[in-house]
């Protein structure tokens, strides 16, 4: 018989006797599967025309504990519940060749309007934003 008979059977053999214990070889799942989706998380923009612009620098995506913006991109960490709808945060920020710290406050007014207080990005240090529909691009 040859090596690789020898191999098949018992592998196959392996993979009965683990049915046969009730064994099921699974996955582990990712952390970010174990995680509920906040209400927070999505694509959001400074207006509705803005959310039709998929590279616009008016448009932000939050997946987890990850910020983007155009050129910018932040992971927040030290994430606090302040109300059921108001989180504060510390915000680790790279973008256009530059570090940025922040502590930010995310609060939803509504379902469909963000505000981020002390935002690393834009004009001003408090950001609006309302909910673009569809999912964030990958």
């Amino acid at each position: 018989m040859r090596i690789s008979s020898l191999l098949g059977i018992g592998l196959s053999l392996g993979v009965v006797l683990l049915a046969d214990c009730g064994a099921v070889a699974q996955a582990p799942a990712s952390p970010a599967a174990s995680k509920p989706r906040q209400p927070y998380e999505g694509v959001w923009a400074a207006s509705r025309t803005a959310c039709r612009d998929r590279d616009g620098v008016d448009r932000m995506i939050i997946e987890g504990d990850r910020f983007s913006w155009y050129e910018t991109r932040c992971r927040a960490r030290d994430l606090k519940v302040e109300s059921a709808q108001s989180w504060a945060m510390r915000m680790s920020c790279e973008g256009e060749g530059e570090r940025i710290e922040t502590r930010s406050r995310l609060s939803l007014t509504t379902r469909d309007k963000l505000t981020l207080d002390d935002a690393p990005v834009g004009p001003t240090k408090r950001q609006v934003y309302v909910r673009c529909t569809g999912r964030p691009p990958r």
